[in-house]
């Protein structure tokens, strides 16, 4: 039933489909092996990021306790909440996430020159 279907047909047909271009430089001409190659450091660096970024949540217990002092009478001071800790973590993944959404509609629309020098400005 759903083969018969008018859209069913209309997404099989090949007027949606991209066809290659003669230059060997279009990503359409590439072996399998080096799509599968792409894909696969795409995926790694996504992971990287991820793991990069939370891995000082193996230090968050050290750091509740790195910056106290702990005077002789009263009670110790310089202590941070884990709570307030775990942000470290938190705002980092948050930004990585949010990111695209201003970044990707900018770098695509007609201000994508700006972009390139706001990106070389944060990195100089």
């Amino acid at each position: 039933m759903l083969r018969s279907s008018p859209l069913f047909q209309d997404a099989l047909s090949d007027k949606h489909l991209n066809r290659p271009s003669p230059d060997p430089a279009d990503p359409l001409n590439f072996s399998n092996s080096r799509k599968i190659a792409i894909l696969a450091l795409m995926a790694l660096y996504a992971f990287v990021t991820n793991v990069s970024s939370s891995i000082i949540s193996s230090a968050l217990p050290t750091l509740v306790t790195a910056f106290a002092t702990f005077p002789e009478r009263g009670p110790p001071t310089g202590i941070v909440p884990f709570s307030k800790l775990t942000h470290l973590i938190a705002v980092n993944n948050l930004f990585l996430g949010a990111a695209n959404i201003w970044w990707v509609p900018l770098g695509n629309s007609k201000y994508h020159s700006m972009q390139l020098t706001v990106h070389m400005l944060m990195m100089r």
